[in-house]
């Protein structure tokens, strides 16, 4: 079932998410809702034999998780570098990356 499908993949995506703090939240703040209304939902109203509605709200909570990848998630701090540039008398050190966690 592609539902399910697609449950493992936002679960591997969520779980490997690298993002600023901000996008981390959103994320966060949309898991639950996705995974009930985009992935449970869907595939108890299939199995009771109503597969428009459930095609229809997968749809939607498709479009929602596209929508809060681009508005939410896609956030921009400026450069993330890896190491700062070696210049003048100092040596490289590592570089900085503002607002930036790792999934936990």
């Amino acid at each position: 079932m592609l539902l399910a499908l697609r449950y493992l993949v936002w679960r591997a995506y969520a779980a490997r998410l690298k993002a600023p703090a901000e996008a981390m939240a959103a994320a966060r703040r949309l898991d639950l809702p996705l995974v009930l209304a985009g992935h449970l939902l869907p595939a108890l109203l299939a199995a009771f034999g109503l597969a428009v509605p459930a095609g229809l709200l997968a749809v939607a909570a498709g479009w929602v998780l596209k929508y809060a990848l681009v508005t939410r998630m896609a956030l921009t701090q400026g450069f993330a570098l890896p190491a700062t540039p070696a210049r003048g008398r100092g040596t490289a050190g590592p570089g900085v990356r503002p607002g930036w966690e790792t999934a936990p």
